[in-house]
């Protein structure tokens, strides 16, 4: 995702959620009294700084590999996450079909990596 979209889905979010927990719901007083405590302001403050920190990241990926590379490790991750899942899961059914499609689409990433970095170079 390119970052000006994630700025967008990040302003309107937070009015969203903004409007939600404290207009129409009173879901602030349960983030207040998470916060109180230390292990919740800890979890609050790494959120945040994780949410920085991708959104940093994404700039860099953007301006140093271009859009397409967005798309790969878009593609890489989410491989990478499902065969982690499977292997965590074990009320997850892996079908042979399933793992020949996580593959091709890796490999399918994998090409079209080394050949834009072919290009840049």
């Amino acid at each position: 995702m390119c970052p000006e979209i994630n700025f967008f889905y990040g302003a309107c979010g937070l009015l969203v959620t903004a409007t939600w927990n404290y207009i129409l719901t009173d879901n602030h007083k349960q983030l207040s009294n998470l916060v109180a405590s230390q292990a919740g302001l800890v979890a609050v403050c790494l959120s945040a700084v994780s949410a920085v920190a991708t959104s940093l990241a994404m700039l860099c990926l953007v301006m140093v590999g271009g859009p397409m590379c967005c798309f790969i490790v878009g593609v890489v991750k989410y491989v990478a996450l499902t065969y982690v899942a499977l292997q965590l899961n074990s009320d997850g059914d892996a079908s042979w079909t399933m793992l020949a499609g996580l593959a091709l689409s890796f490999v399918g990433a994998g090409f079209t990596l080394k050949k834009k970095l072919k290009i840049v170079k």
